[in-house]
């Protein structure tokens, strides 16, 4: 994390890549916690790392969180014969916030998303998930450029 000083005022700043990491550990949590709301889980993982998260990070996480029906239905039909319970709680944490990009984030690239997912998926050391997810992510972006390519 960088810290940025501006007329004497101090300002958090996340990579881009460090942002889609804190949303993975936050979507990570929030499915063990699902009584708990987006807002309660952001700010406890904030109360607990001494962490605050980029505009982009919260983004990322609220929003795959809210529609992760319609993104665990994605990655339940682009994994066939992968029943999702089957998938690491890291990759499908990085599947989904992945596949939300892919889905909804028309202005970052599929390619760069999947790349990004492999990376993270590396960071946080689940390195037998990383062929999956990337045939998977890969399934997804190709499915999703399909659909919009028809409307």
């Amino acid at each position: 994390m960088y810290e940025i000083i501006y007329l004497g005022m101090e300002f958090d700043f996340m990579t881009r890549r460090e942002a889609r990491e804190s949303a993975v550990e936050l979507i990570f949590e929030q499915d063990f916690k699902k009584d708990q709301n987006t807002e309660e889980t952001i700010e406890n993982a904030a109360e607990v790392r001494e962490k605050k998260y980029s505009g982009f990070a919260k983004k990322l996480f609220c929003n795959a969180w809210e529609k992760r029906g319609e993104i665990d239905e994605m990655i339940s039909k682009a994994s066939e014969k992968w029943d999702i319970d089957r998938i690491s709680k890291t990759a499908l944490a990085v599947s989904r916030i992945a596949t939300y990009e892919i889905m909804f984030e028309e202005s970052i690239p599929s390619s760069v998303s999947i790349n990004e997912a492999l990376e993270i998926l590396k960071h946080f050391g689940d390195f037998e998930s990383v062929s999956f997810v990337n045939g998977l992510l890969g399934k997804i972006a190709e499915n999703t450029e399909k659909n919009s390519s028809e409307e």
